[in-house]
């Protein structure tokens, strides 16, 4: 093949590449590893973070396609063949943003790092929000389906399951919780500290989940095969309610694994009371409930609320192993993911369907 035409065939390939998505992201440009900074202060109504996105990049592009909602670019660089390129940000709709650089990328591997901001969901359980409890704010995550790009960008489809590592600056009088265990915590200045977690299995972006405010922790001991650790992770003052949780999450686990035959799958697991919510959400080793459900001070608790909380949890652990360590490639399958998850009744909790079932 001559030369012109291999110039011409590059530059049809980039062309392509510059089309905005339509629904889906292509695969030229895939996700390898995330490093995702966030500052998390549930008292102030913005927060903000840094990215930084390992890449295979497998044609020649001049644009990088990814998704994100509701986000302020400030800042983004591509770096690739031995040469860092400042990005421009443009937007397809409200779904998303594209990363132009002077020079086309090679194929190969690329890193992409991106500052951005945003505003704390206040209305809603979707995406990166905040809610209140007895008057204290708090901050959580719900992702399922689409909206893991309201609080970062990020190639935001369930068939792009990558490690992600995740740093929190927080209120040194908060606690953080993630996916994975807290490597390390260090004080930092303005009465903030930094919490960095270990980096997840592979994960796609719906199932990255985080937690910020003044939680009371209850122990639960270890569970299953792998003595796995589990704290039940309530708001400020309510860890009495806690106790019927406490004493069941970790048998029902150990349960599950004979079920599947499978050790769960992931280092810890953590059980968060939310507020405010639509039901539950199985974030790989942080597992999200209502607190209504989770909740309840001892002497007035019923079998109805206690089996309530057994079924609901039974099924979100269970997609511990169909949902998170095996995951649907597009949301069109999610029907064979929920139907693998024992346990599921909104009839037994009285409440409707989970917050962010596609």
């Amino acid at each position: 093949m001559t030369k012109p035409c291999i110039v011409l065939l590059l530059l049809a390939a980039c062309a392509a590449a510059a089309e905005p998505p339509k629904l889906r992201l292509g695969d030229d440009v895939r996700p390898v590893r995330y490093r995702l900074d966030l500052t998390v202060i549930p008292q102030q109504d913005a927060f903000t973070g840094k990215i930084e996105i390992d890449l295979d990049i497998r044609k020649p592009t001049e644009v990088i396609w990814l998704n994100a909602r509701t986000l302020t670019i400030d800042a983004a660089q591509v770096t690739a063949g031995g040469r860092t390129q400042t990005a421009k940000a443009q937007t397809s709709g409200d779904q998303f943003a594209g990363f132009a650089v002077p020079s086309a990328i090679p194929a190969g591997p690329a890193k992409l790092r991106i500052e951005y901001h945003g505003d704390f969901n206040k209305i809603g359980s979707d995406g990166l929000f905040k809610e209140q409890d007895a008057g204290t704010w708090y901050v959580y995550t719900q992702f399922e389906s689409i909206d893991a790009r309201r609080a970062f960008p990020c190639f935001d489809q369930p068939n792009f399951k990558t490690p992600w590592q995740l740093t929190l600056h927080v209120n040194k009088s908060d606690a953080a919780v993630s996916n994975t265990p807290v490597l390390s915590e260090a004080d930092e200045p303005d009465g903030r500290k930094k919490v960095v977690f270990a980096e997840t299995k592979p994960l796609p972006s719906y199932l990255v989940a985080l937690g910020v405010g003044p939680f009371d922790f209850v122990d639960g001991g270890q569970a299953g095969k792998n003595h796995t650790p589990l704290r039940i992770v309530a708001p400020k003052g309510k860890a009495a309610q806690a106790k019927y949780a406490a004493e069941v999450t970790g048998p029902l686990l150990a349960e599950l694994e004979n079920y599947f035959g499978v050790p769960y799958p992931y280092e810890k697991l953590d059980v968060l009371a939310v507020p405010l919510f639509g039901g539950a959400m199985e974030n790989a080793g942080l597992i999200t409930c209502v607190q209504s459900i989770m909740l309840r001070d001892p002497a007035q608790d019923s079998i109805t609320r206690q089996r309530g909380y057994a079924s609901i949890m039974t099924h979100e652990m269970a997609h511990q192993w169909f949902g998170d360590l095996v995951t649907t490639a597009w949301w069109d399958d999610i029907w064979l993911n929920e139907a693998f998850a024992p346990g599921w009744t909104t009839r037994s909790c009285g409440i409707g369907s989970r917050s962010g079932t596609p």
